[in-house]
């Protein structure tokens, strides 16, 4: 069980938003400073684009349950980190298809770089047994910040329409 405040630092906890039974689970890195002032996860610019595309893709939110890899404000403990990674991968437990996004995610589970491993469906490696695909995508606040050359909204959507294929058979 996620506590309210983080058990190692002290920090409010930002639980993940959804159903705990949803059979989709999607994650980022860490929640951006809306979330962290609001308490919910993907609410802020970062969670629009995200949504908007989930829904584009036609995966709607009652399938689907949101987190991240930190569930507060990032730092730069590793025994804090191994605390948050312990309760994500618990709260995955009814999940069969998992869209991860950014590079920690990628880094942490897949000891690869996003870039080399974006819109690929690829092994669940340290994930849960119940979980038969994960698919790695770009984090979404990367299609709204930095320069017109580094904006990824079309590796975005190209993942998130991956993920769809493979959560389509659980959304019914």
């Amino acid at each position: 069980m996620i506590p309210e405040k983080c058990t190692f630092c002290g920090d409010r906890i930002i639980k993940p938003l959804g159903s705990p039974e949803a059979p989709l689970y999607i994650f980022g890195p860490y929640p951006g400073k809306d979330e962290l002032y609001k308490g919910i996860p993907w609410c802020g610019p970062a969670g629009k684009v995200l949504k908007s595309e989930l829904l584009r893709a036609g995966v709607h939110q009652n399938y689907y349950r949101l987190s991240n890899v930190w569930l507060h404000g990032k730092k730069n403990d590793k025994e804090d980190l191994g605390q948050h990674v312990d309760w994500l991968l618990a709260d995955m437990k009814r999940a069969k298809v998992v869209l991860m996004m950014g590079g920690l995610p990628a880094n942490l589970f897949m000891d690869s770089n996003i870039t080399d491993i974006t819109g690929l469906v690829v092994k669940p490696k340290h994930f849960p047994k119940n979980i038969e695909t994960v698919v790695a995508v770009y984090n979404p606040a990367k299609v709204i910040i930095g320069d017109a050359a580094t904006r990824t909204v079309g590796e975005v959507r190209h993942g998130i329409q991956v993920f769809a294929r493979y959560a389509k058979e659980y959304c019914r």
